[in-house]
């Protein structure tokens, strides 16, 4: 099966899907500051500072002559930590905020994206790129920072660049835009998680938890041959929440606040 890279692999949604794509028979190489803490069979690590695309080529160097070889898939799974809130004064940390989580979440499936594509080594092995964004890239969310909405609707537009200008090189590319996922549940405090589930069970038309390893099942399907003739998509996992009113769940939650 193909060798894929995944960037950030070590986020709790991440190790979820890497699994997945293990279980359909692919070796994987992660590319993050640290280590995965629990080894795995087929999985090789790289140590990449995203937010240094001066180092890519040699990055992508070392994966090609490592354990797997030639990359013939790419997964952008990485995220730079942010503090919530939308609208916040100027200062020099919110500045640098701004600038980690671009280079992270938008310069970086960019940059390295095109340095395993044009990689002498590896010309004509690469096939599919999956990049990660978020239903938050169309909607506004004060659990959320303005920088991580403004670098999802960015990757969302980088994507469809790459796919235009990697295509002649056979080479597909595509988004996932997911929503609430299950596993991530533990990063939000107990009595928001409920809420959050609440408000989701009232809006969403499929009725049952999304978790990372649906959305795993997905890449493994962008990264196939079987998916050949898709590229340049944002593919959104969402539940159908997107084709709600919201409105509806405002209306339902403030009956039942009456009751």
């Amino acid at each position: 099966m193909a060798h894929i890279v995944v960037t950030g692999g070590n986020s709790r949604a991440a190790k979820d899907i890497v699994k997945v794509l293990l279980s359909h028979g692919h070796r994987i190489t992660i590319l993050d500051l640290t280590p995965p803490i629990e080894k795995a069979k087929n999985v090789f690590f790289v140590e990449c500072d995203l937010q240094r695309p001066e180092k890519f080529k040699e990055v992508v160097g070392k994966v090609i002559d490592g354990e797997f070889g030639k990359i013939e898939g790419i997964v952008n799974l990485a995220r730079a930590p942010r503090s919530p809130g939308l609208i916040k004064s100027f200062t020099i940390d919110l500045l640098n905020e701004w600038k980690e989580t671009f280079a992270v979440q938008v310069f970086a499936p960019y940059f390295f994206s095109i340095e395993v594509a044009e990689n002498i080594k590896n010309k004509n092995h690469l096939k599919s790129i999956v990049n990660f964004s978020s239903i938050l890239s169309q909607y506004v969310s004060d659990a959320e920072s303005a920088s991580y909405h403004s670098s999802k609707a960015a990757l969302e537009s980088i994507s469809r660049i790459l796919a235009s200008g990697l295509g002649t090189s056979h080479v597909r590319v595509n988004t996932i835009s997911p929503g609430y996922i299950e596993n991530k549940a533990g990063s939000v405090s107990s009595s928001n998680s409920e809420l959050i589930k609440e408000t989701l069970g009232s809006i969403r038309i499929i009725d049952s938890n999304l978790e990372a390893t649906d959305v795993g099942e997905l890449v493994a399907f962008l990264i196939s041959p079987e998916a050949k003739g898709i590229s340049g998509q944002v593919i959104v996992v969402d539940q159908g929440l997107g084709i709600r009113e919201t409105l509806d769940a405002s209306i339902k939650a403030t009956q039942r606040s009456r009751l």
